[in-house]
């Protein structure tokens, strides 16, 4: 039987509402060659310490001292794994300079770390402006050329899970209580001073939410361009140097569990890459020709946005299925310009919507590790896509969970501003948490 604070769910429901509105302006991020606002620069230069010490002074304000150990706790998680991921990871920043500590994004885990704690712990009335600050703190890092979308959105995410580990309501004023009298049985609702209470109350039932980040390396296996369509010269970005492959990958998904098997999907998908490369022959490219034989620097970003809904129906002790549809939208930005010689500068911005089909198949080991297998698609006339997945899932508790394996991601577009063939190879590792 899982014991569940009443707080704790309301704050979880709001936590994940304003998290996912962040998610959506962090989506329309389209940053790469423009030149950097150095005010929002230092904007999130200061917000990256501003928030979490005004959430560690906020414990003084409240005289709250277990949420000043809570902080302290979520605080020491976040820091941990943002500084170890840098020193594993050693991506190079968009900016191409010598350091390679862009994943994940330190600033947005700091920014986020003050506003996760002071929306959990104190309530909306702190966390929406901590929540909109923190939001800008990432947008100035990509605004910046100091991080790629992927970068903030693991720096927020590690931030996110700490607190879900760690921080609990301080505004608990209302408990619930099971009680039987004689025969009759019910519950007991009290109105408190405002402190933190341990008062719990015991739910079976399935969890309303889940937040997962899917994250690991993506290996560009081909990126074809041709823009405009009908003239445009085709060339392969694989073959570019790979300063930025493999991709870091960092794609959020908010679940939600409507009905008995009936799930609705959100999911965000950031591709980002700079790269250097050479054209052997001159080359079409939206409206510019770039000459051969010279140094020419690349910044392609591809987001999706991937909307699904799948009913689930078990068929036996061994296996659940699933099937559904998924909508996904994607933006397709490629700019290029030469480094040397006479400037020349072009860039393309699409954006298309593709239906899909999708499918899958749960195969439960034992009562902690399952098979989890995933594939969508569609193929039409001129556009095509497919995405699977094959993973291995453990769950630790009710409301944690984790998985590793293989993704694979194609997908085929012509639109008269551009033709576009991309394929990845993924490996994936997922952390999730559910809730009521």
């Amino acid at each position: 039987m899982a014991l569940i604070r009443i707080s704790d769910m309301t704050t979880r429901k709001r936590n994940f509402k304003i998290f996912g509105f962040c998610w959506l302006i962090i989506f329309s991020m389209n940053h790469a060659f423009a030149e950097e606002n150095e005010n929002l620069t230092e904007f999130g230069d200061a917000m990256q310490f501003i928030l979490p010490l005004t959430a560690w002074g906020a414990t003084f304000i409240y005289d709250d001292q277990p949420g000043r150990f809570q902080f302290y706790k979520s605080a020491l998680t976040s820091l941990t794994i943002t500084t170890v991921g840098k020193g594993i990871v050693e991506k190079t920043r968009p900016n191409n300079s010598s350091s390679k500590t862009s994943y994940p994004s330190g600033h947005t885990t700091g920014a986020f770390l003050g506003a996760t704690f002071l929306n959990t712990r104190y309530g909306p009335k702190w966390g929406i402006p901590a929540y909109t600050l923190a939001t800008i703190t990432a947008y100035s890092r990509v605004q910046a050329d100091a991080h790629h979308v992927d970068d903030v959105i693991a720096g927020a995410s590690v931030s996110f899970f700490s607190n879900l580990f760690w921080v609990t309501p301080f505004d608990s004023n209302i408990t619930v209580t099971p009680m039987v009298i004689g025969d009759t049985t019910g519950i007991a609702v009290t109105v408190t001073d405002g402190k933190p209470k341990k008062t719990r109350i015991s739910s079976d039932s399935k969890p309303k939410y889940r937040y997962a980040l899917g994250f690991g390396p993506a290996f560009m296996q081909k990126n074809e361009f041709t823009s405009p369509t009908a003239t445009g010269t085709t060339f392969d970005l694989a073959n570019f140097e790979g300063t930025t492959d493999p991709l870091t990958t960092a794609a959020p998904t908010f679940d939600w569990f409507v009905a008995d098997r009936h799930t609705l999907s959100f999911t965000l998908s950031p591709f980002e890459a700079r790269d250097f490369g050479t054209f052997s022959a001159p080359t079409f490219f939206a409206g510019q020709v770039f000459p051969a034989n010279t140094e020419i620097r690349s910044a392609y970003r591809m987001t999706e946005l991937d909307i699904g809904y799948h009913y689930g129906f078990h068929s036996t002790e061994l296996f659940d299925f699933r099937v559904g549809a998924r909508l996904a939208y994607t933006r397709t930005v490629l700019e290029l310009e030469t480094t040397t010689g006479t400037p020349v500068y072009a860039k393309v911005d699409d954006r298309t919507w593709l239906p899909m089909v999708s499918a899958g198949m749960d195969i439960k080991l034992n009562h902690k590790w399952s098979i989890l297998v995933d594939i969508a698609g569609i193929s039409l006339s001129t556009d095509k896509q497919v995405d699977g997945s094959l993973l291995f899932s453990y769950q630790f508790n009710p409301y944690w969970d984790a998985a590793f394996g293989y993704s694979y991601y194609e997908r085929d577009i012509e639109t008269s501003e551009l033709t576009n063939h991309v394929q990845y190879d993924i490996l994936t590792l997922v952390t999730g948490y559910s809730f009521h």
